[in-house]
């Protein structure tokens, strides 16, 4: 239950977080939801499949810096999908986006704690009115009759929930026909 679903740090020594889907070995492969046993020949294939990982991470894969680690035998490995990025939502809180794709990695080259923690790909939650929109923060309208006008706010009413902002609003454009006439 500790490593499903856990953040690891992988690919050394440029280290990217991802998380744990699943844990597999010959024997078996275990997710959240479901536990599946392999038979003999997924496991037959399995090994291959490890062993074929052990030798790229030895001697490289056929790209430069993707060689040099020996990791010895690989007996379990976890399935990862890595961080894609942040997403910011309407309340001003962060969350961490994950891809779909999965990747294998031995187990014994994950980290289970960053090892130089970057602040930008920190989970946060919902922030204030106050803090979102300070007095003298430029705003920019995004909804109403007037849409993409500019503005600077003046003050937030936390108990109402309300920024108040002086808005330039920009004249409509004249028809073209009496711009040209």
């Amino acid at each position: 239950g500790k490593i499903l679903g856990a953040s690891v740090f992988i690919n050394w020594p440029m280290m990217h977080e991802a998380k744990v889907v699943a844990v597999c070995d010959a024997a078996a492969e275990v997710r959240v939801q479901k536990t599946s046993t392999w038979t003999a020949p997924q496991s037959a294939e399995w090994t291959r499949r490890g062993e074929t990982m052990e030798e790229q991470l030895k001697t490289g894969a056929g790209v430069p810096g993707t060689g040099g680690v020996d990791v010895g035998p690989i007996q379990i490995r976890l399935r990862v999908v890595v961080l894609q990025g942040m997403a910011r939502h309407a309340d001003g809180s962060t969350t961490k986006v994950f891809g779909k794709e999965e990747t294998e990695v031995p187990l014994h080259l994950c980290l289970w704690t960053a090892p130089a923690p970057d602040p930008r790909f920190e989970e946060r939650g919902p922030l204030t009115l106050a803090v979102r929109f300070p007095a003298g923060s430029a705003v920019v309208l995004i909804k109403g009759k007037h849409r993409g006008c500019t503005g600077i706010v003046s003050k937030t009413v936390a108990a109402g929930g309300t920024v108040h902002a002086k808005i330039r609003v920009v004249p409509a454009e004249p028809p073209w026909g009496l711009a040209v006439a």
